[in-house]
């Protein structure tokens, strides 16, 4: 059975940025297959190498400006060459982050990113009303890739 490690990112504590956090904290709650690890990486890209190191597959879930509404879910497939795909996990670009761990970690051959189109960046612990409404459909792109 393939290893699958689901990774939220994102500050808690600035709104919408938190939208991955409060994503896998509903995840948490559901009985998800034994194969499956459901992991807060807050804003570490280097947890979330160490969260995929040895799986089959990863799916991160982060905010992420694509210049739509608020609450809009895009869907990536990711490789390192997806230059076009500009994901920062706060600290670091994730494709630095994957080509710099790539050496140290088994990383997956199957990335997916799912990010959210946020509202609301600044300090604050509620994410804006149209991101929450999103986090049930975000679950259920995750559900479907799991």
């Amino acid at each position: 059975m393939k290893k699958v490690a689901i990774i939220g990112v994102g500050n808690s504590i600035m709104r919408d940025d938190g939208v991955g956090i409060h994503t896998v904290q509903e995840l948490q709650k559901i009985k998800l297959p034994g194969n499956v690890e459901v992991q807060d990486a807050d804003t570490n890209a280097f947890a979330v190498l160490e969260c995929m190191d040895g799986k089959d597959k990863a799916i991160i879930i982060d905010a992420y400006r694509g210049g739509r509404e608020p609450g809009t879910i895009y869907k990536f497939k990711f490789t390192p060459d997806s230059s076009n795909i500009k994901l920062s996990l706060h600290d670091i670009d994730f494709t630095d982050a994957l080509k710099s761990g790539r050496h140290a970690y088994r990383l997956p051959p199957d990335i997916v990113i799912i990010g959210v189109e946020p509202e609301v960046i600044e300090f604050g612990l509620e994410l804006s009303p149209r991101v929450q409404k999103a986090i049930p459909n975000v679950i259920e792109e995750v559900l479907k890739e799991v």
